[in-house]
């Protein structure tokens, strides 16, 4: 089980990452702001693995990638990011712990 620390130290790890990606108080870098969401998906941030699938899908950080972006968004989408849910559903991509509750 994750303590509650956890969860908010890889929150952190992931509000990091968004404020490198976009620069704010710190230079903008791509690679970096990837590396720090792929530490917080890592430790299941659903909110990372969808950050981390959208660097994957428009090469921010990473070389594009549809197939680490598909599997990230399926991730995301299977902890319950409306967003990655939606992703998914655009494209017509199974979630499959969503399918079975369906």
């Amino acid at each position: 089980m994750t303590s509650a620390a956890e969860k908010d130290q890889v929150s952190a790890i992931y509000q990091l990452g968004l404020m490198i990606a976009n620069g704010i108080g710190v230079p903008r870098d791509a690679a970096e702001a990837f590396a720090r969401f792929e530490q917080a998906a890592e430790r299941s941030n659903r909110n990372a693995m969808f950050a981390l699938g959208k660097c994957y899908e428009i090469g921010f950080g990473v070389e594009m990638d549809a197939a680490m972006a598909a599997r990230w968004m399926k991730n995301a989408a299977s902890l319950g990011s409306d967003a990655a849910i939606e992703w998914c559903q655009v494209r017509e991509i199974s979630i499959p712990l969503l399918d079975e509750e369906l």
